[in-house]
């Protein structure tokens, strides 16, 4: 699959997800709490009118509007309050407070709370000792439940927006992935088209992309990292513990180190091509097809002023020419060709030498000792 098809699936993917959990999450408030919380409203007004109802009996019986004031005045202070109406038996109005609402209200059967016109509203009778003496209704607006659904809407309608915007972006930058990532090659891939179009055929293509590839490759690593003082017995150290020997008690490790100075150079880049000897030659002992005797020897030496680090082992072995392919260009990029240019680029070299298919292999990176500056004694 392609950079751009992976970016753009794992994209849409995300954007699927959240999409389908705000899509959840809007249609259960909507389906769920929206009419829980009108449920509650219609609640409230029944209880309220029965309340009000027991509490108004006496003073409308004895026409006491300050009576029936201070019975309504808790209800009228609730945040939902919109209107409540006290009428005599003969449906005289009696009382009332807050703003009549458009609908009649005591249209429709006692008790009975109904949504119209903004407001849930209620009535009931009021008795005296058996004796109908009046009714009131009540009503409770759904202004601050309406508000919360015209915020869903907006906020659906705003996530809506903002999903398709997420989704452009993310084909956007994927297609701009894709032709960065296709950048560095546009030159190959113009002079790939003239080779198949002059004869040279795919072969020649595929062989200079591989090149290409390479020389990408040399170049990144050809970028000066921190120097530093290195002690090349450390170096190694990590190099075998990182190519997991240590784990590997089928071959035996033997480290000859002679006296040394440290080295002033990039430990990052030596110990990159450390460990990729190291784990050369461990492959080359596990797939010489026996398990007992297996050695691998890693050496230390001065010569002259040049410092060896000499990897050895006692495994598959190499024929010459499979020596030269080592060094060579893969299309992955494996082998030891890396770790040469890389050994180059500290003004050192790496060589590879073999007695033969089952003799084994010697791995020698070279390095300058100019830049040393101090003497490390090996006891």
């Amino acid at each position: 699959m392609k950079l751009r098809d992976r970016l753009i699936v794992f994209s849409a993917g995300q954007l699927a997800v959240f999409g389908v959990l705000f899509a959840c999450g809007y249609v259960e408030v909507r389906r769920v709490v929206l009419p829980m919380l009108q449920d509650h409203l219609r609640a409230r007004a029944a209880i309220d009118a029965d309340a009000l109802a027991a509490q108004v009996d006496l003073a409308l019986g004895a026409a006491d509007d300050r009576r029936i004031a201070a019975a309504v005045a808790p209800v009228a202070r609730d945040a939902d309050f919109a209107y409540v109406a006290v009428v005599d038996a003969e449906r005289g109005m009696v009382f009332e407070r807050g703003e009549r609402p458009v609908a009649d209200m005591f249209a429709g059967p006692a008790n009975h709370p109904v949504r119209a016109a903004g407001v849930v509203r209620t009535w009931t009778a009021v008795e005296l000792s058996g004796v109908r003496v009046g009714s009131i209704a009540i009503a409770y607006s759904t202004a601050r439940i309406d508000a919360l659904a015209s915020w869903l809407s907006t906020l659906a309608i705003a996530m809506v927006v903002a999903w398709l915007a997420a989704c452009a972006y993310a084909l956007a930058f994927a297609r701009r992935i894709e032709a960065l990532s296709h950048e560095p090659v546009a030159q190959s891939r113009v002079a790939g088209t003239a080779e198949v179009a002059t004869g040279q055929g795919l072969a020649g293509v595929a062989r200079r992309l591989f090149a290409e590839n390479a020389r990408l490759r040399d170049e990144l690593a050809s970028v000066v990292g921190a120097v530093e003082d290195v002690t090349l017995y450390g170096v190694i150290d990590d190099a075998l513990a990182i190519a997991g020997l240590g784990f590997a008690p089928h071959i035996a490790i033997v480290r000859q180190f002679d006296e040394l100075p440290d080295l002033a150079t990039d430990r990052h880049r030596l110990l990159q091509i450390v460990v990729n000897l190291v784990a050369h030659a461990r492959h080359a002992l596990e797939s010489c097809g026996r398990r007992d005797g297996l050695r691998l020897v890693v050496r230390v030496q001065r010569r002259a002023d040049r410092a060896l680090i000499v990897v050895e082992d006692n495994g598959a072995g190499a024929a010459a020419e499979q020596l030269a392919a080592m060094f060579e260009v893969t299309p992955s990029g494996s082998g030891l060709h890396t770790s040469a240019s890389a050994a180059r680029e500290l003004g050192g070299a790496l060589t590879a030498a073999s007695d033969g298919p089952g003799k084994g292999e010697t791995l020698t990176l070279e390095l300058p000792l100019e830049l040393a500056r101090g003497t490390r004694v090996v006891n």
